[in-house]
């Protein structure tokens, strides 16, 4: 672990995310604690304590408003690990039974590839239309008639009109 935070160039960013984040977490959690405490003691107490229901939403928008970004930063902190992760239990999910599978397609797929390979070379190879050696030209088409005209017309060669 010490290895891959001294190979890693954006370790001490990626301590400041979490720093930040755990910050918000410990401040949101609480405030969304107490918000939803407030709505409950106004919601059981109605006409007397009303005035708490607001006050308590308040905190529990500001907490969740909090919670929300510090669990993005988090992710973006550990991508690198949740990356990883994911591979090495891909991996162990697959198996050594995907792995004859894959082996197997791998002969398929290389085995057509050869024999399409040899079909073309048999019937003389792949030839383009396009001539490389000729010096390649841009052509413009006329909005009116749908002729093709040089790149530097100005009219169409055909009715006239400006291109």
């Amino acid at each position: 672990m010490k290895n891959e935070q001294q190979t890693d160039p954006s370790s001490k960013s990626k301590k400041k995310l979490k720093r930040i984040a755990f910050l918000m977490l410990g401040v949101g959690i609480p405030l969304i604690i107490i918000g939803a405490i407030l709505i409950g003691i106004s919601f059981a107490t109605f006409p007397e304590n009303f005035n708490l229901g607001p006050l308590g939403g308040g905190l529990l928008t500001v907490g969740a408003f909090l919670v929300l970004p510090s669990i993005f930063l988090l992710t973006v902190a550990h991508q690198r690990e949740i990356t990883r992760y994911m591979v090495e239990e891909t991996g162990r999910a697959m198996g050594s039974t995907s792995d004859e599978a894959l082996n197997g397609y791998g002969r398929v797929i290389s085995r057509g590839t050869e024999a399409m390979a040899s079909g073309i070379s048999k019937a003389g190879g792949i030839k383009l239309d396009v001539d490389t050696r000729s010096e390649q030209k841009i052509m413009v088409k006329c909005r009116k008639c749908g002729t093709l005209n040089d790149e530097d017309a100005k009219f169409c060669d055909e009715c006239g009109e400006t291109i």
